[in-house]
């Protein structure tokens, strides 16, 4: 499965995906309680988000003199 996040809309979609992996290793008393796959599945998002994320712009910092 190869995946790029195009919108914000699909943004959204892969974050609440990663909430509810993130919900379920709280309530299992952490990541070792995630079945093998839904750490890997966790693990591929994250990095689908980073990649959208590293792509927004930042805003232009002014520089600011003493």
């Amino acid at each position: 499965m190869v995946y790029k996040i195009n919108t914000a809309a699909e943004y959204g979609q892969v974050m609440e995906e990663i909430e509810i992996y993130l919900r379920q290793a709280t309530t299992g008393g952490g990541f070792h309680s995630l079945a093998p796959e839904d750490r890997d599945k966790l693990q591929y998002l994250s990095c689908v988000v980073e990649a959208w994320e590293d792509g927004i712009p930042l805003m232009p910092v002014k520089p600011q003199t003493l």
